[in-house]
């Protein structure tokens, strides 16, 4: 099925702004809906701090509360996750979306924004994600500058999404 007959969701979350600046672009491109994860309680601004604390606690236990989504997942065919990599593995606030939401019956695609270090993150994630992995996006950032922006256009002709 191409791209435009499905609802496309964009999930995401982005700390440095780089993992929304390639959501805002998949958005473009496959006529879709962000949907950007917001927590209760925001991050300290502090990115060492954040680095720091992220180090020593993420793992599967740590799901920060999220804002509900002010959208509702049933009403999307296709959905787009996506995560920076923190150490190695997705953030916080995506796994406690992949915890919390049933993604069975969805077209899944997973997407992370990293510096060159994807560790793990997709397999973490396919683990978690109760539905269809269609694919995988890696988006390469070098200070905020994306490296590999014809990825997105090439894996999605891949994935006949446009």
């Amino acid at each position: 099925i191409k791209g435009e007959c499905m609802k496309n969701l964009i999930v995401y979350y982005s700390y440095t702004g780089n993992t929304k600046k390639v959501a805002e672009e998949i958005a473009k491109k496959i006529n879709g809906t962000l949907c950007p994860l917001t927590l209760k309680e925001d991050y300290t601004k502090d990115y060492d701090a954040l680095v720091n604390e992220m180090e020593s606690s993420n793992n599967e236990n740590n799901q920060p509360e999220l804002k509900d989504l002010n959208v509702s997942l049933d009403e999307f065919d296709r959905v787009f996750v996506l995560t920076p990599v923190w150490w190695y593995t997705l953030s916080c606030p995506v796994n406690t979306f992949l915890h919390q939401n049933n993604l069975e019956g969805k077209e899944v695609i997973l997407v992370s924004t990293n510096a060159g270090w994807l560790g793990e993150t997709f397999e973490n994630m396919k683990k978690l994600v109760k539905g269809k992995v269609l694919g995988t996006i890696n988006c390469e950032f070098n200070n905020d500058v994306w490296q590999n922006k014809d990825e997105v256009d090439s894996k999605l002709q891949t994935l006949h999404l446009i």
